[in-house]
């Protein structure tokens, strides 16, 4: 391994050399990698620049907006991810909720449809009784008083004289 040391004191270790498995060392393949390093005042050169742009106020910034803003993404990301498990645990409840609702409201069209017809038969059962009794009650009428107009008196019984006939009480 060879050590270079920066002007700021700083000293890297790089490998120039590969060994092989029965101990010999092979020079590394890579002529421009050798190049760089046996060049001593480019070595210096570029190991100054990079020194000199990690110390930089600029790069210092650059690296805590990158920082900050990795920060902001990955409480985006969390957040999205809680919301959208929020949202469908809430879609799934609505949706829930909803059938629970159509189920409700078809039970009570079905109840109110059922006593609308049930209305609708005794309405016409009672106007067909009513129809029927009155019809029977004009015929018994007609013939035992005769011609006799029907009054206020006669519909209320307030007639003192009421006739009875065949056990039956007839207006």
């Amino acid at each position: 391994m060879s050590s270079v040391q920066t002007p700021q004191g700083f000293t890297f270790k790089m490998p120039l050399l590969k060994k092989q498995e029965n101990g010999e060392q092979v020079l590394v393949k890579n002529e421009s990698y050798l190049q760089t390093l046996k060049n001593k005042d480019q070595r210096k050169r570029l190991v100054h620049e990079i020194c000199t742009f990690l110390d930089s106020s600029q790069s210092v910034q650059e690296i805590d907006a990158l920082r900050t803003e990795n920060r902001k993404l990955k409480n985006a990301n969390s957040r999205l991810r809680y919301k959208t498990k929020d949202w469908a645990l809430k879609k799934e409840e609505y949706e829930n909720e909803i059938e629970r609702l159509s189920g409700e409201i078809s039970n009570y069209l079905n109840v109110t449809n059922f006593w609308y017809e049930e209305s609708e038969l005794l309405n016409s059962t009672e106007k067909r009784t009513t129809k029927e009794e009155t019809k029977h009650v004009s015929v018994q009428t007609e013939g035992v008083l005769g011609q006799e107009k029907r009054t206020v008196a006669t519909q209320t019984d307030e007639d003192s004289s009421r006739l009875t006939l065949n056990g039956r009480r007839s207006i």
